[in-house]
């Protein structure tokens, strides 16, 4: 007996469930699925990589299978995310012909996603932006949506999408049905749920904050100028499938080149790639082609590879909360993995942050990022780019190759040279 019975699917999802190679629900499936089928609204929170997306996704079919008119909308705060849970629906839709699913997020074609939309998809999934461009062009309506999911909710306050989340409220009707979920919940989600869910169901499978089972944890307090070294002995005595995170789209690109020149297989990925070059890279870290994924944060949701061995914060992140969902990256589908931390002098507050997190108390929201020195760049054999030409200076042909610049007269704009400058360490 498969232990999905138990929600009254329909026979058709029964068995697709079956071949999912799913037996039993998962905690938060076990409490999210009654009351997402009973219409409810529901606050969720439950460690990453518990399921929660079937928790949702499978009610949802069951819903929209028994009401032809319908249809379901499900946001999500990076495209990494928003295509898994794209897939995981394709999936579980699979014995429902007229169930058809559409992924709406930038870096795609909008001209091909509207030719989608004018099919009439029965689930939307998509980022805040792209929607709500859909929206704004006339090709999304709203109107019919009964089931509205928020995933990761607290991952696209952070990144600044409250007003694109209103504005998408607002296309909404009234009478819906609304789900949010993340792997954490502090106070501003609390805030949010009370202003836009009514009467919700509160579902906590996990102590809330807290790091998921099967992760080991170790932090070192590095000089950062030193933590380029640490990595690579990491690197070369741990082994395994590593994801790395850098805070900035600069530190992945040159510490992928860095570890590349040192003999590493790595590959980066970042908000400043064309999504297909994210795809090729996600795709091809899952197939272990390469052994280093060097990331943003974008990479702390909706990553789901269960090889990766080891994550290692090489920089911390700046919100207390994406800690957990970074290293919950690694330890996926029951199996275990390392988190491994690097501390330098100005990330102590953000250290601190961390361990008031996860000992539940609310961290600040963000610390001010102090301006970080970049490492020592000693793999680089390159000189740097040059300066920007300023007001004064004139460009000027060298040996028939190389450009050097001139000055025409007046003072030098000693401030730009020194901004120049910062900006190039």
């Amino acid at each position: 007996m498969n232990d999905f019975e138990r929600f009254g699917f329909s026979a058709v999802l029964l068995n697709t469930i079956k071949n999912m190679g799913f037996v039993t629900p998962t905690p938060v499936q076990a409490e999210v699925i009654p009351h997402a089928l009973a219409g409810q609204d529901v606050l969720a929170s439950a460690q990453t990589g518990s399921g929660k997306t079937c928790a949702f996704a499978l009610p949802i079919i069951e819903t929209l299978s028994k009401d032809t008119a319908a249809r379901a909308l499900v946001v999500a705060p990076t495209r990494e995310l928003a295509q898994q849970v794209y897939k995981v629906f394709v999936e579980c839709a699979a014995g429902f012909p007229d169930i058809t699913c559409v992924f709406l997020v930038g870096g795609l074609s909008v001209s091909e996603q509207a030719k989608k939309l004018a099919a009439a998809p029965r689930v939307i999934i998509g980022t805040p932006g792209r929607i709500n461009d859909h929206i704004n062009r006339g090709n999304l309506k709203l109107s019919a949506v009964k089931t509205v999911v928020w995933d990761e909710v607290d991952r696209m306050l952070e990144i600044g999408f409250i007003h694109q989340i209103e504005k998408i409220i607002s296309h909404l009707p009234a009478q819906k049905q609304t789900l949010m979920f993340s792997a954490t919940l502090p106070k501003r989600i609390l805030k949010l749920a009370e202003k836009y869910l009514i009467n919700p169901v509160r579902v906590a499978v996990d102590r809330e904050n807290a790091v998921a089972q099967g992760i080991t944890e170790e932090h070192y307090h590095v000089p950062r100028e030193q933590k380029f070294e640490k990595l690579k002995h990491i690197l070369s005595t741990k082994g395994g499938s590593t994801l790395v995170f850098a805070r900035t789209q600069g530190n992945v690109d040159w510490m992928t080149k860095a570890l590349s020149k040192e003999g590493f297989n790595a590959r980066g990925i970042h908000g400043g790639y064309a999504q297909a070059k994210r795809s090729r890279a996600i795709r091809e870290f899952r197939e272990e082609k390469f052994d280093v994924l060097v990331a943003t944060d974008i990479a702390a949701r909706g990553l789901d590879i269960t090889h990766i061995a080891l994550v290692i914060n090489y920089d911390l992140p700046l919100h207390a909360e994406d800690y957990i969902h970074r290293i919950g990256r690694t330890a996926r589908a029951a199996r275990t993995g390392l988190a491994i931390s690097f501390i330098s002098e100005g990330e102590k507050n953000l250290w601190d942050d961390i361990q008031n997190f996860l000992a539940g108390k609310d961290a600040q929201p963000q610390r001010p990022a102090k301006p970080a020195q970049k490492e020592r760049r000693k793999f680089e054999n390159q000189k740097p780019a040059p300066a920007q030409k300023h007001k004064g200076w004139a460009r000027k042909k060298h040996d028939g190759k190389k450009f050097k610049f001139k000055h025409h007269g007046g003072e030098k704009n000693k401030s730009k040279k020194f901004n120049a400058k910062f900006f190039r360490q």
